[in-house]
């Protein structure tokens, strides 16, 4: 393709970046999880609310046009790019949708509520108690959540995760941003299907026992069992903090953790290990690669002729 009908500095400019993306050729699929993520900050960046339609149809234009056009890569590579971009506005929407569900607009309240304990989690002066499958009895609002989060001062009771509990409520629409750019709760909780936040006005009654477990659920009343069993044994032989500190790192449950002794972590810059950190994750890396490459290596074909560390 001739490039003479444009000016000498574009010109040199288009041919380096043709130099530079041929010499890259083996890293481009490096570029498509930014190109999916730059579709998705483009998504809600967007001051109006979408239709799925648009990043689907883009989405399959861009595909077709990489198909037939994958020959020529001064066609390819925008096609890949446009359809990256696509699938992670489209794929952003098709979060939304799925998670999409009511939350209150004004407090509600005193209320006596049923529901399925998702999750415990141990407060310094009580639990903090996640139900869903709510039923909140004669009340007919439209906007009845899907899922709360309520405190219990009095405690849990006993309640584990997946038992189906009563008590009495007072909720309110999650809270917005108390500044511009500040940590958006409201947000968040949206996507958590958090549709109100309160506190219990009575103790927890179990009204079934945990029935038919999800994955989830087993997963949520393991981690509850060992938050609870590492923050009694540090209560009960006096420790100072042992036992938060130590489910803080298998369970990700900080509130365990006395307020001094999370104070010193964060002077001196430690705080960090408390949470989802470069060093779990490179812990959950090596791993990962490890078995994969191992299982790779046990199949003599594949490992002879496929280059698995790469893969």
């Amino acid at each position: 393709m001739t490039l003479d009908f444009l000016s000498k500095p574009l010109r040199l400019w288009l041919l380096a970046l043709r130099h530079n993306l041929s010499e890259e050729r083996q890293r481009w699929i490096l570029w498509l999880p930014v190109g999916v993520g730059t579709g998705v900050a483009i998504y809600f960046q967007l001051p109006f609310e979408p239709p799925l339609w648009p990043f689907l149809v883009t989405a399959v234009i861009a595909g077709l046009v990489a198909i037939l056009a994958r020959h020529r890569i001064v066609l390819w590579l925008p096609a890949i790019a446009l359809l990256s971009l696509a699938l992670g506005a489209g794929l952003a929407k098709f979060r939304v949708e799925q998670v999409r569900a009511p939350a209150l607009t004004r407090e509600l309240g005193p209320i006596t509520v049923e529901g399925r304990l998702l999750e415990a989690d141990p407060l310094p002066n009580g639990v903090r108690l996640t139900l869903d499958q709510l039923n909140f009895g004669n009340s007919r609002r439209e906007d009845l959540p899907r899922r709360i989060r309520v405190v219990s001062r009095q405690g849990g009771n006993g309640v584990e995760v997946g038992d189906r509990i009563k008590l009495t409520i007072q909720l309110s629409p999650p809270q917005s941003p108390v500044a511009p750019g500040a940590y958006d709760f409201q947000r968040d909780a949206w996507f958590r299907q958090l549709g109100g936040v309160g506190f219990s006005l009575s103790v927890p009654s179990v009204v079934q026992p945990a029935q038919h477990d999800s994955l989830t659920t087993w997963f949520n009343r393991l981690r509850q069992r060992v938050t609870q069993r590492l923050i009694t044994l540090d209560s009960d032989n006096k420790h100072n903090g042992e036992g938060g500190m130590a489910a803080a790192l298998l369970t990700g449950e900080q509130n365990g953790i006395p307020k001094d002794v999370l104070q010193a972590m964060r002077d001196s810059g430690l705080a960090h290990l408390l949470a989802v950190s470069g060093l779990h994750l490179a812990i959950v890396a090596a791993f990962l690669m490890l078995v994969i490459r191992g299982l790779l290596a046990a199949i003599e074909p594949v490992a002879l002729r496929y280059p698995i560390k790469k893969w």
